[in-house]
Order: structure tokens, then C-alpha cells, then sequence
């Protein structure tokens, strides 16, 4: 019987999509993007990271902390206005991260799993999707109360934001 390879963290490139707007916590408390590309490296060679929402203009000093990191901010239509009224475009950015990591697992046979931050237990499908493809999967949630428990049986590891740097 063939066994597949297990891969070790040498040989595990890894991308990270992050779904800013369930990791961030306003203006209240800060997002140690320092600790989470950490801890994403302790699962393999992090090789590019994205971070997904509704950036705008306002948003520069966001936005530059983001490039500093080494992160890509990607723009996502989250809020849209009619009749002089904000309505929300609900998940968004969870179908956009969605489609690119879906893009990813199948033009980019290097690259061996993906991190996402985010506990939104909307993404259990994409979770399956990529493990069924045979890519290991990591979540990053911001805390143990608002990520979903059933992702702890579905991914190859799992950490929380406001617990990342605690161990140090």
C-alpha cells in the first residue's frame, strides 16, 4: 500500500489569507501581525499573506502596517449605497478569500497548505475542500470564544490570536 509523504516543515510552503474583518478588534485592541506570521512559520515557509476587506482611504495607516508585514491588502466590495443608505454585502470577503484559495490549490501545486485567519466557522467547507485536495489547513482565530470548536477536528493546527505570545 502507497502512504502519502509526510511533508516537514522544510518542504511545506504555505499561504496565508487572512479575513481581516473577523480578526480585528476595531480600535480597541491591536492585531499583532508580528505574532501571527510567528506562529504561521512555526507550521511551514509562510510564502505570501493576503488580508481581505473593505479597505479605503481611511484605512492608510491600516493599510501601510499591513505592506510593513510583508501582507497584501486586497480590496473587497463590503458596503454599498443606495438611495443615500449603507447596506452590507454580507461575507464578501469570506467568498473572496474562499475563491482565491480555491485558485491557489489548483494552480499552485508548490504550495502545500494555507493559514487562514479567521475562526468564522463559514469557512468548514473551504477547510474540507482543501484537505480533500491534500493540503494541510491552519487556523488562526482571534479567540477561543469566537472561533468555531468544530474547526479544532477539521485542521492540521490551530491557534488564537489574543493566546500568541503568551507561550514565550
Amino acid at each position: 500500500m502507497h502512504y502519502p509523504k509526510i511533508m516537514d516543515k522544510a518542504e511545506s510552503n504555505l499561504i496565508m489569507l487572512i479575513d481581516w474583518e473577523n480578526i480585528s478588534y476595531g480600535r480597541n485592541q491591536y492585531v499583532h501581525l508580528e505574532r501571527i506570521i510567528q506562529k504561521a512559520n512555526t507550521w511551514g515557509n509562510l510564502r505570501h499573506s493576503i488580508a481581505f476587506s473593505g479597505f479605503n482611504e481611511k484605512y492608510a495607516g491600516l493599510i501601510g502596517y499591513l505592506h510593513h508585514h510583508g501582507i497584501e491588502p486586497r480590496f473587497t466590495l463590503t458596503k454599498q449605497f443606495k438611495d443615500n443608505k449603507k447596506y452590507a454585502i454580507k461575507n464578501a470577503a469570506d467568498i473572496h478569500l474562499s475563491v482565491e484559495a480555491m485558485t491557489i490549490a489548483h494552480t499552485n501545486p508548490a504550495i502545500s497548505g494555507f493559514v487562514l485567519v479567521s475562526g468564522d466557522g463559514g469557512f468548514l467547507p473551504l477547510i474540507r475542500t482543501l484537505k480533500v485536495l491534500g493540503k494541510r489547513v491552519y487556523v488562526i482565530g482571534k479567540n477561543r470564544k469566537s472561533t468555531m470548536k468544530a474547526m479544532a477536528q477539521e485542521v492540521d493546527g490551530l491557534a488564537y490570536h489574543s493566546e500568541l505570545g503568551e507561550e514565550e
